[in-house]
């Protein structure tokens, strides 16, 4: 028996990608302007509300939010034997007292949070952001998105592609000054309900009743909200526990990837 709140996962790949079904529905699950993809019961999770860089008391302190990443991972390893299908992922072994979670979608949007001794970070892209730096000449990060990250945490892993570094918010938890922060961004000149992204994208981490509604739209499949919530609350995984998510899963490849 494992407890998952002991047992990190070990990711085979810390990105995977998604199958070209799911590439779809994960892009019908994104939230469109206007639109609040997170106003939905949450039975049975107390203490929820809504995450974003605009409501950083909402945040989890950075003990609760890396479980729930552990948990993330676990569910996605239990839904999808195949690793190359999860979005989420959990790498326990990114470096020396380090912890890497990602999450990364089809549409090539995602966030990662590198946990050090230090401190940590969170670092997420939208594609479609106004404040994305691919939208600037020259191509770099938004003014003030970055402004007041701890040098001691700006040496992190980054969300980069092309050499470029993709970020549309970013929001930090120095060790040594507890709490959540973010800079000061300049806000773009369109109206647009989620800006930055942060609310559509930490969706799954603000709890059980969100990965519900990943999972079927993603997986085609609905796991009881009551099995969601013990992965999240880090009761021990057995294999009752894998099948009450999924009666169909492979439980030696869930056990396997929670060692």
């Amino acid at each position: 028996v494992l407890d998952a709140g002991q047992r990190v996962l070990e990711a085979s790949g810390i990105m995977h990608r998604s199958s070209p079904d799911s590439t779809t529905k994960r892009s019908s699950f994104r939230q469109p302007p206007g639109d609040n993809i997170l106003d939905r019961t949450r039975a049975g999770w107390e203490g929820a509300s809504v995450l974003s860089s605009r409501n950083l008391s909402a945040l989890p302190a950075p003990g609760e939010l890396e479980r729930r990443c552990q948990a993330l991972a676990l569910l996605d390893a239990i839904l999808s034997p195949e690793s190359r299908w999860r979005y989420f992922t959990f790498d326990a072994a990114f470096a020396s007292g380090e912890r890497v979670a990602r999450m990364d979608s089809a549409t090539g949007d995602g966030w990662l949070i590198w946990f050090s001794p230090q401190g940590v970070v969170v670092r997420g892209f939208d594609h479609e952001s106004p404040v994305s730096p691919w939208g600037r000449e020259p191509i770099e990060p938004w003014p003030g998105l970055l402004d007041g990250l701890p040098e001691k945490l700006g040496h992190g892993p980054r969300l980069e592609v092309d050499g470029v570094d993709s970020v549309t918010f970013c929001l930090w938890w120095d060790a040594d000054d507890p709490g959540w922060r973010a800079g000061v961004v300049a806000q773009p000149d369109v109206e647009y309900a989620d800006p930055d992204g942060s609310e559509g994208l930490l969706a799954e981490l603000d709890g059980p009743a969100e990965y519900q509604t990943y999972a079927q739209e993603v997986f085609e499949h609905v796991a009881p909200l009551d099995a969601i919530e013990q992965v999240y609350g880090q009761e021990p995984l057995t294999e009752g526990l894998i099948r009450a998510v999924d009666p169909d899963a492979d439980a030696a490849v869930a056990l396997t990837t929670a060692r």
